[in-house]
């Protein structure tokens, strides 16, 4: 093993002692940190708060001389071992099953939002099957949805956050006995109903 680079992420492979401070456990992982210090070989700043190490910044080091006369990437690998990166996000959209999929179910996954990578793959199995109208709703769909909830965000904030919750809860009653007294063309029911919900979902927010 040659020396993880800074930024490699590594494990323990054995118990670090570093009596009478700490016991850095195997198995605990970290990040390799450059501290720009030409006596230590290697620093590992761990993931998991370790008792003992807040003086070194929850870091284990090993330093210029450690292991003798050992070449000092064959010491470390006595102590370490670089981990395989993290796969990426694309790697676990499942492929197979968008290319099984029909194109009203791939419409269905722009539409409901999910993983960035995964509404990517949606999108690139679509343009694949030159279902380019299809496509272009789905995303005219998800825009007018995006839209709708920050309208309904801003809208929250300007009707809630001047009133206690008691004048809150007053209103959307006072509104939705308003919509249901009468339904005749001249009463703007779906308006009240809104403004409704609304009201509740900001009441709920508070909670």
């Amino acid at each position: 093993m040659t020396r993880p680079p800074a930024g490699a992420r590594v494990e323990l492979v054995v118990d670090v002692d570093r009596y009478p401070h700490f016991v850095a456990p195997a198995g605990a992982t970290g990040v390799v940190v450059d501290l720009d210090d030409p006596q230590i070989i290697l620093a590992v700043r761990l993931d998991e708060p370790l008792v003992g190490a807040e003086e070194w910044s929850n870091e284990v080091h090993w330093f210029d001389g450690d292991g003798d006369d050992m070449d000092v990437d064959e010491y470390l690998a006595l102590y370490v071992r670089e981990l395989e990166p993290a796969p990426a996000e694309a790697d676990f959209v499942n492929v197979e099953a968008l290319r099984a999929a029909d194109t009203g179910e791939l419409v269905e996954i722009i539409i409901g939002g999910g993983p960035t990578a995964l509404i990517e793959a949606t999108v690139g199995e679509l343009k694949k099957r030159d279902e380019l109208d299809m496509l272009e709703g789905a995303l005219d769909v998800r825009d007018e949805q995006d839209e709708q909830e920050r309208a309904y965000a801003i809208a929250s904030a300007d009707v809630v956050l001047p009133l206690t919750t008691a004048e809150a809860t007053t209103i959307a009653d006072a509104l939705e006995y308003l919509a249901g007294v009468d339904e005749g063309e001249n009463t703007p029911y779906a308006e009240l109903v809104r403004l409704a919900g609304v009201v509740r979902a900001a009441l709920e927010a508070r909670s």
